[in-house]
């Protein structure tokens, strides 16, 4: 396996663990940890596999696992490998040639979870109608289905009609309430009108995620703005040395928390809430500092 490994072929850059198939060095061991643990605790494939579960998958390819609307039958990695696809191509433009050659070259029908991705390489090229002619069908077919709900929005974005984008993301809101991807994708659209009352918006939505000092920097980079287009600077700073964080910047995190300290509007959970965080880095600080590692070095 290892030596006909294809994850970064035709041009593609995808982490290994995204791909169909990863076989570095990593996953084969891991691969031979849980045969090992297999062995030893006496639990067979057939013990294992109750409601036709894997214990190989993760849990999103698993049959019994409810996930992405109607889509709960284990196929889900099918939509998932077309937008990695598009998302790790060389472009959104090479993408869209590829679907339209055929993928891998091969003349043939493309699947549904393949015309997801032809439409969302439409989507990433700023080519929104001719995205929504593919996704009305699809839509058709999976109705319900989270990621083409997601992509219509999208494309509509993509074709310069933002009142339509809007109301089919209080749609999915609707049908997928308190859905982070949805949260996330809407309050994204939201920041990019660089309106104060829609990032007032996109701050309500994405508090219901609230995190302050979470790892998901996506979530941090979206809160961050809309503090900073609501007018919420305090908070925007807290979010801006999260970011710092996340990046690797340690010491920068600090400095702008430190900062931030100094300010004499901060009431006093804020102000709790940021000693406490500051207390938490000091010592990742200082385990790199004796690794040699300066300030400047740290991070992207």
């Amino acid at each position: 396996m290892e030596s006909t490994g294809r994850a970064n072929a035709g041009g593609y850059t995808a982490p290994d663990y995204l791909s169909t198939h990863p076989v570095t060095a990593t996953r084969i061991s891991e691969a031979r940890d849980r045969a090992l643990k297999i062995k030893q605790t006496g639990e067979g494939w057939q013990a294992k596999s109750t409601g036709n579960n894997n214990p190989l998958l993760p849990s999103f390819a698993q049959p019994n696992v409810q996930k992405l609307g109607q889509l709960n039958d284990g196929k889900e990695f099918a939509w998932a490998k077309e937008r990695l696809r598009v998302l790790s191509a060389s472009s959104p433009s090479a993408a869209v040639s590829e679907y339209k050659r055929g993928i891998d070259g091969f003349e043939r029908r493309l699947s549904d979870p393949q015309l997801y991705g032809m439409a969302y390489a439409y989507i990433a090229n700023q080519q929104g109608n001719e995205a929504e002619s593919l996704l009305t069908d699809l839509a058709k077919r999976h109705p319900q289905h989270l990621w083409i709900s997601l992509a219509r929005a999208e494309a509509a974005k993509a074709a310069k009609k933002p009142a339509l984008a809007e109301s089919r993301f209080e749609q999915i809101l609707k049908d997928f309430p308190n859905n982070r991807a949805a949260l996330l994708t809407y309050s994204q659209f939201l920041l990019e009108q660089d309106d104060r009352r829609l990032a007032q918006r996109a701050q309500n939505l994405l508090r219901t995620l609230d995190d302050p000092f979470g790892e998901d920097i996506v979530f941090q980079r979206s809160i961050a703005r809309a503090y900073e287009l609501s007018g919420n600077t305090l908070r925007a700073a807290e979010a801006f040395a999260q970011i710092a964080y996340l990046n690797g910047r340690v010491d920068d995190a600090i400095n702008q928390l430190n900062a931030l300290l100094k300010h004499d509007d901060l009431d006093y959970y804020q102000r709790a809430r940021v000693e406490a965080r500051i207390a938490e880095l000091r010592p990742i600080s200082l385990e790199l500092a004796r690794q040699g590692i300066k300030p400047e070095q740290q991070g992207s």
